[in-house]
């Protein structure tokens, strides 16, 4: 090999060198620079999806308080307008505590503060003021529902409790006490924080006095706590709803999160929390999905390359040679690169293949998006569905209170059960006596020559001589735990759970007794004043012809009590 031909070797290895080198170092800069583009990229749209995720879930999490707390208000106010008779207030209690089983207690107090009437019952004999509660206070004091803010009830363990409650209106319009309804702080977001586990989410609510109403597993506080002045509270008093906060030692580990704050209609604040561990670890799944094949487009660059350095050689050994014969030839042949566009076309096809690879990672970024999105539809589609079912349960509720208004069971003379009432209360009560295998008796009472003395005195007169006879058999019946109702005209039908015949004489007796004792003036008696003719009847549950049955005897009873003279009481055979 002449000296010419050896430096032209060089030459050539050293540019196949340096062409190899450049080409690896394009493409690992190209490789290196779409990568940081892309993970940064990526990095903002899961600060972006994260912020607008954690927007989301604070909104609806604070209509799903306040619609919770709304809700459980507009039951207690619906109750407060019906004002029912003293008596009914457990039956009302109870079947809306049904309804609404957040509710752990629920009372009923008249415009002095004290309990007529709780759900669960006070214990016989006790009695309990409200009067030095806010839930009885703002109420009496402005005539509007009122939501508490979280406190430590007295009863249930002393557990911290959420009230809403509503003034009582009495039958004339004015206001007669306060209806209220406990809730125990957890329960006003129970089913939200159920939902929000599920996507290690946690939430932190404050009522709008400051206090912890709820805070997640995880976080430092506890219901009525109040946060230190520290960059948290900040945050939570000027929240927007929309900016993305980052909080260095938020949890209880001491590990930071990403939080969005929202402020309810009702003006509690709400905060919704993310670990931030949690967007690192996406990030670092994020980062595995392009490191690897940014890996495989670095050995295809250097496979590429090493090809492209062969293809570069011999076009200039081809180069050269003609060269050569150009300094030989005065006629020179025309220098053609056999193959260079072959090796041109495997260059781009080299590129080729590497943009299909970061196509693939982009791919899949679209994808986990895609997956984000379906997550969020899908809470989305259980948020709504829990809306439904609360409209759904607040309109059976109208539909309730409507029948309870269309069917009083109240007569509206003696203020006493009417005759739907008292059938009811027969029903009720002979289906107990055969549960418990106790007696059920019956006392039929009857004002004698009641139509004397209405053709005497007059319908007025008359009128107020039967609110007079009820208001003896009430109180009569309120003593002995008996059911009382007006049955039709000038009878009265008294209902005695656990009574025998025995027993059922000597309230009989007391009946009559009462009533005469009363002296009320009848002019077209023979005692000249008002008395009674009773006919009483006491079954056992072995007895199987029914409550029905009961009735007719008693009924039977009262005729030979009027047949032998009225003014007397008479059992059945």
């Amino acid at each position: 090999m002449s000296g010419g031909e050896a430096g032209a070797t060089r030459l050539t290895a050293s540019l196949a060198a340096r062409a190899r080198r450049g080409l690896l170092l394009i493409g690992l800069l190209a490789v290196l620079l779409s990568g940081v583009h892309l993970l940064w990229t990526h990095y903002q749209l899961r600060l972006a999806a994260m912020a607008g995720t954690l927007a989301m879930v604070a909104e609806l999490s604070a209509e799903h308080v306040d619609d919770t707390l709304q809700h459980h208000l507009a039951a207690v106010a619906v109750l407060g307008a019906l004002a029912p008779v003293e008596s009914d207030w457990p039956r009302y209690l109870g079947e809306v505590r049904t309804r609404f089983p957040a509710f752990v207690t629920m009372l009923v107090a008249d415009a002095r503060g004290d309990v007529l009437a709780s759900v669960p019952a006070l214990p016989a004999g006790s009695r309990q003021n409200v009067a030095d509660r806010a839930y009885f206070s703002e109420p009496m004091r402005h005539g509007r529902p009122y939501v508490s803010d979280v406190f430590r009830g007295r009863g249930h363990g002393n557990e911290p409790i959420v009230a809403v409650s509503a003034p009582l209106f009495d039958a004339e319009g004015r206001m007669a006490g306060v209806v209220e309804g406990s809730m125990l702080s957890d329960d006003v977001v129970r089913i939200r924080t159920g939902l929000m586990a599920r996507g290690d989410l946690a939430l932190l609510l404050l009522d709008g006095a400051g206090q912890v109403v709820h805070a997640s597993a995880g976080l430092p506080f506890a219901p009525l706590d109040r946060l230190p002045p520290d960059r948290l509270r900040t945050v939570l008093e000027q929240a927007d709803g929309r900016t993305l906060h980052r909080l260095a030692g938020l949890y209880a580990d001491g590990a930071s999160g990403l939080l969005v704050a929202t402020v309810t209609p009702l003006g509690w604040r709400i905060a919704v929390i993310v670990p931030e561990a949690r967007l690192r670890g996406e990030l670092l799944l994020d980062l595995f999905k392009l490191l690897l094949p940014a890996l495989l487009a670095v050995v295809a660059v250097w496979w590429v390359s090493a090809r492209v350095a062969r293809r570069f050689v011999d076009p200039l050994r081809e180069v050269i040679a003609r060269l050569r014969l150009f300094a030989f030839h005065a006629d020179p042949q025309p220098i053609r690169l056999a193959g260079a566009p072959r090796e041109l076309a495997e260059l781009a096809e080299a590129f080729n293949h590497l943009i299909d690879r970061l196509g693939r990672a982009f791919r899949d970024v679209n994808q986990a998006l895609a997956v984000q999105k379906r997550l969020r539809e899908q809470l989305e589609r259980v948020v709504a569905e829990r809306e439904q079912e609360i409209a759904r349960r607040t309109e059976e509720l109208r539909l309730a209170v409507d029948a309870l208004r269309e069917d009083s069971l109240t007569d509206a003379l003696t203020g006493v059960g009417n005759y739907r009432g008292y059938r009811l209360a027969l029903d009720r009560l002979w289906a107990q006596a055969l549960e418990r295998g106790m007696p059920l008796a019956a006392l039929v009472i009857d004002i004698d020559y009641f139509k004397f003395y209405n053709d005497s005195l007059g319908h007025p007169e008359g009128d107020q001589c039967l609110r007079a006879v009820a208001a003896i058999l009430r109180d009569l019946a309120r003593r002995e735990r008996a059911e009382l109702g007006r049955s039709g005209g000038e009878e009265f039908v008294l209902l005695l759970p656990d009574r025998d015949s025995a027993a059922a004489a000597r309230v009989a007796e007391q009946v009559r007794r009462a009533v005469e004792t009363a002296a009320m003036p009848h002019p077209d008696s023979p005692s000249g004043r008002v008395t009674v003719s009773v006919g009483y009847a006491s079954r056992g549950p072995g007895d199987e012809r029914g409550a029905e049955a009961l009735i007719a005897a008693a009924d039977q009873a009262l005729y030979r009590a009027k047949r032998e003279g009225r003014n007397r009481i008479a059992g059945a055979a």
